[in-house]
């Protein structure tokens, strides 16, 4: 820049570069939280334990910053390492501003805490924390040897499916159907329309709308075609 003759005093400036070297570590954090939210087949239950565990992420980065040392934050941690004096307090004062907007963004999590715990460790919670309908039969459940080896054994949602004994714990079923039907983000609807944009394009102007939702519920839906069995019957021109 300084050869094009483009001079920024911000590059001079120590307390900027410091501040720009905490952005960027605390903006991967961030971004490695961004991406494990992402992606088919997340849970409620997945999505609060990734949310939960970088909460106490930003407390530990806090207190550690608090005490004068950021072994998490690298590109900061260098500029300490290398003698630029950096005031680290002010960076645990932003933390927790950072803090309470996750405590306010995700306060409904926090009020759905428990029924999430019930839906993702049953055979370990307290049927004493739990809502009353549930109660007696979580203390069935915690008593039920085979079901606790399918539920070791599967995924979560798996074991809801195909291994939990429906008529004997209709309560926990349909609780665990009420937190499976939960739309933990916005994921399916942005993979959704993204599909539409490079489906309807201004080469197929002459696709219809009903075409269009049937290439879109293809496009997202989990199952695969057998194609094999559609076309067994089916005439096909072949190449001439």
């Amino acid at each position: 820049m300084r050869s094009k003759g483009k001079e920024h005093e911000e590059f001079s400036d120590q307390q900027w570069i410091n501040d720009l070297a905490f952005l960027c570590d605390i903006t991967e954090h961030m971004s490695a939280l961004n991406l494990q939210l992402q992606g088919k087949d997340q849970h409620i239950g997945i999505l609060w334990q990734r949310v939960s565990a970088f909460r106490s992420k930003l407390q530990l980065l806090k207190t550690q910053l608090s005490e004068g040392s950021c072994p998490h934050l690298k590109t900061l941690e260098g500029r300490v390492n290398a003698g630029i004096h950096v005031d680290l307090s002010q960076y645990a004062e932003i933390l927790s501003g950072l803090l309470q907007e996750f405590q306010r963004r995700f306060q409904q999590f926090d009020e759905t805490e428990i029924l999430i715990k019930i839906f993702c460790d049953p055979f370990n919670m307290d049927p004493q924390n739990a809502p009353v309908n549930l109660q007696l039969e979580l203390v069935e459940l915690s008593c039920d040897v085979r079901s606790k080896q399918h539920y070791n054994n599967h995924e979560l949602t798996d074991f809801y499916r195909n291994y939990l004994p429906k008529d004997t714990y209709p309560e926990i079923y349909n609780h665990a159907l009420r937190m499976v039907s939960l739309f933990g983000s916005t994921y399916l609807c942005e993979q959704f329309f993204s599909k539409m944009k490079y489906t309807k394009n201004k080469y197929r102007t002459v696709m219809t709308d009903a075409h269009l939702m049937q290439q879109l519920r293809l496009a997202t839906s989990a199952t695969k075609p057998d194609i094999n069995h559609i076309v067994k019957n089916s005439q096909y021109q072949v190449s001439h």
